[in-house]
Formats: structure tokens, C-alpha cells, sequence
């Protein structure tokens, strides 16, 4: 019998690997059954095993991904209500950040986001670009988050700003 722990600066050096790939986020709007569940005890639930999304609404490529520490005080605050702070030093916590300019996907509803890894997109795009065309992305990757939400819809006014912090 032997006895082995992941140690805090072995996670912080998997969150730094991770950090360094290409990544972009798929929206989705997911199943329309999910909408009534949502007041139930106990809502949806993606699958550990998932490793796509449903009804691909269209990808963009996050503004933020960088390393964040949980603060009583941050600003940054998950759906579940833990915050964060911006950290310079490599921590376990990888924030990855999208936002989503009003006008994008107008009369969308947003049910299922999905955060890939190794993500391929044609050369010809511009390094900057952050909400792609349907041509951008030529394999979305690795499925490593996967969120099921209340259904967004997004209007011609609707920005969407969202954090997700992997925690590895």
C-alpha cells in the first residue's frame, strides 16, 4: 500500500500547461426540455462523460485566460457565489473569460457552454478576432467544461460577459 497526493504546485503546473493551448468556447442552445427542470430540486446536470455539445449556436475565442486565487473580497464571482482575484504567480485556479458583444446571435437562446482545448482554427483569421464565423474554427478541440444554464436569450442589446474558473 502507498500513499500519493497531487501536490498545490503540481496542480498550479497542469493549470499553466493548460493555460498555454488554443481555446474557444462553443455556445449552445442545448435542449428546450432542460427549461422546466430548472425549478426542480435538483436541475440538469451535464454528463462527466460529454464530450461535445448539443445545438452549436456559434464559438468565440475568451478575452481573459489567466490565473486567479479565492478572495472573500474579488470581483470575479462564480454562478455559485466563490470569488476570485486576479493572480500574477501560476495558481491551480484558470479563469477563462468570454464576452459577447451586444448583437452577436440576435434571438438566440443560450442553454449550454462548452470550454475546448487544442482548439484549430483556419490560418487565415485574425489573431484578435474574438466571435468567430461559422469557417473560423476547424476543430473546436477538447471538451474540458461543460455548463448547463437557465436559457439566455439574447436580444440585439444582450451582451454576455462570463467567467469560468477551472479548478485543477
Amino acid at each position: 500500500m502507498s500513499a500519493y497526493v497531487l501536490t498545490s504546485l503540481g496542480r498550479a503546473v497542469m493549470a499553466e500547461a493548460l493555460a498555454a493551448l488554443p481555446f474557444v468556447v462553443a455556445l449552445s442552445a442545448g435542449d428546450p426540455d432542460w427549461d422546466d427542470a430548472w425549478g426542480e430540486v435538483n436541475p440538469p446536470t451535464p454528463s462527466l462523460g460529454a464530450n461535445g455539445i448539443l445545438a452549436l449556436v456559434g464559438y468565440v475565442r475568451p478575452t481573459i485566460v489567466g490565473f486567479v486565487v479565492e478572495d472573500p473580497e474579488g470581483i470575479i464571482v462564480t454562478d455559485e457565489g466563490t470569488k476570485y482575484s486576479t493572480s500574477e504567480a501560476r495558481t491551480r485556479n484558470l479563469r477563462i473569460r468570454i464576452q459577447i458583444p451586444a448583437g452577436s446571435w440576435t434571438g438566440a437562446t443560450i442553454r449550454e457552454i462548452g470550454v475546448f482545448a487544442n482548439a484549430s482554427f483556419d490560418a487565415g483569421m485574425p489573431a484578435g478576432k474574438t466571435v468567430l464565423d461559422e469557417g473560423d474554427v476547424i476543430a473546436a478541440g477538447d471538451l474540458l467544461h461543460l455548463s448547463w444554464l437557465r436559457p439566455q436569450f439574447l436580444s440585439a442589446g444582450t451582451s454576455l460577459i462570463r467567467d469560468f474558473i477551472l479548478r485543477v
